[in-house]
């Protein structure tokens, strides 16, 4: 037996690169051969800064094989796509459109985070474009690097010709596979998009997958953040961001909120931690220029690239978390945050709703501005329930979920339809109930 994981790309250490690595390590595990397909050859140094020399270690040397991606939609004839002792996980399935005309329920799986290339193609985002572009995974004849004007003059049919192919590829690929998603807010989100694909003569988009998107929740590095945080004794006002910098982390929130922090003398410093990739070298910048334009440069502190040592330093020293992105399909920054002890001050939309309580849930920036003030007075024993709250988001747990889902496949039988989310749905209510009283 043998398994394919394919990724878009592990260099961002994000949360995606978080599930790819954690599934690789289950394969590992089952002592199964892992093949690893990506568009870029991955950055081990930049892994183990992230992750852990030691986590890295522990299976990068047992991958038989490294894939490099050549373009996008793969096609059936790409080598081993009918081989029945394969079994292919795409763990980008948020981004990624991989579809063998071979792929079926019983030997696919895809981790969708989030079903984004079908919102991509409804407003045709021409971001996305470029970075398939830039991965070398579509090719868009006559349009130089960084310029969306060079795209808009593609012709019209072409572009969206193109845009069909990913969008075709990509419901095929969710249509023909065992789906496996981080909370109820995606799996309803993926539900949705599911049930208005059009269905066409060609077979492409007409077959559901056998079940509903089974919920795992993402690998979460609890145990290690409680360890590191849970009971310190450094705790001043520190807010503290954990986003990587690029568009879609909507960082603009992070400085709007700092700016009403400031005025109305609530909190001490903000501090952003996040990973910078070179293509998002503009953004960070445009942050920058943010905080100084906003007079913020006393508030705010930016930590770019930080090692896990770095962060865990950070996490002793704050008392709360903000997170800046609406709509977040589960946020593992959050998870780790609460483990630590952070107060978590969320929007009110997302998949974090599966598992931060309603008080810490924002509706608006001056809302959320309050929740922190108060946060920042909490007592030990609230963020040790806050902790609590976030203790079944294991590696352990993870590694466990997916290698049943895994060995399900590999031995033919039927994947049972459940959902992971009793343990900290049940800590959730605790919480809720030792508060009342």
């Amino acid at each position: 037996m043998k398994a394919n994981v394919v990724h878009m790309d592990l260099n961002p250490c994000g949360g995606a690169e978080q599930v790819a690595i954690a599934t690789i390590q289950a394969l590992v595990e089952m002592d199964i051969d892992v093949e690893l397909t990506t568009a870029r050859i991955p950055d081990i140094s930049r892994l183990k800064k992230a992750f852990g020399s030691e986590r890295i270690d522990a299976f990068y040397h047992r991958i038989r094989r490294l894939n490099l991606f050549h373009r996008l939609p793969v096609e059936s004839k790409d080598r081993d796509a009918a081989d029945d002792e394969v079994v292919t996980i795409n763990t980008h399935g948020d981004m990624l459109p991989y579809y063998l005309s071979t792929f079926s329920s019983s030997n696919a799986i895809t981790y969708c985070h989030y079903p984004l290339v079908t919102e991509f193609s409804r407003v045709h985002d021409l971001a996305y474009l470029q970075y398939l572009r830039d991965l070398g995974l579509i090719k868009m004849d006559g349009a130089r690097a960084g310029s969306n004007n060079d795209m808009r003059s593609r012709t019209q049919n072409s572009v969206s010709r193109l845009w069909q192919e990913l969008e075709e590829s990509y419901l095929a690929m969710l249509k023909h596979s065992t789906i496996v998603t981080n909370s109820t807010f995606s799996r309803d989100a993926i539900l949705k998009v599911l049930s208005r694909a059009p269905y066409g003569n060609n077979n492409i988009a007409a077959t559901r997958s056998m079940a509903d998107p089974i919920v795992i929740p993402p690998p979460v590095n609890v145990e290690e953040f409680r360890r590191a945080a849970l009971y310190s004794r450094e705790r001043d006002n520190f807010i503290v961001v954990i986003s990587r910098f690029n568009p879609s982390k909507k960082l603009e929130n992070a400085i709007a909120l700092a700016h009403v922090l400031k005025k109305l003398k609530i909190g001490k410093k903000m501090i952003i931690v996040g990973g910078l990739m070179p293509e998002d070298r503009n953004y960070h910048d445009h942050i920058l220029r943010m905080i100084k334009s906003c007079d913020l440069s006393d508030y705010i502190a930016l930590e770019v690239n930080a090692t896990s040592d770095i962060l865990k330093s950070i996490m002793r020293k704050a008392k709360v978390y903000f997170h800046p992105m609406p709509g977040e399909p589960f946020g593992i920054s959050i998870a780790e945050a609460m483990s630590a002890g952070l107060i978590p001050i969320v929007p009110d939309i997302g998949g974090h709703t599966d598992f931060v309580p309603e008080k810490y849930r924002f509706s608006s920036l001056e809302d959320a501005a309050m929740k922190i003030s108060s946060a920042l007075n909490a007592s030990q024993e609230e963020r040790e329930k806050v902790s609590d709250i976030v203790s079944p988001f294991s590696f352990d747990r993870y590694i466990e979920s997916i290698q049943g889902i895994i060995g399900a496949i590999l031995s033919k039988e039927q994947v049972r339809h459940k959902t992971d989310l009793d343990a900290y749905q049940k800590a959730r209510q605790d919480f809720h109930g030792t508060a009342a009283a």
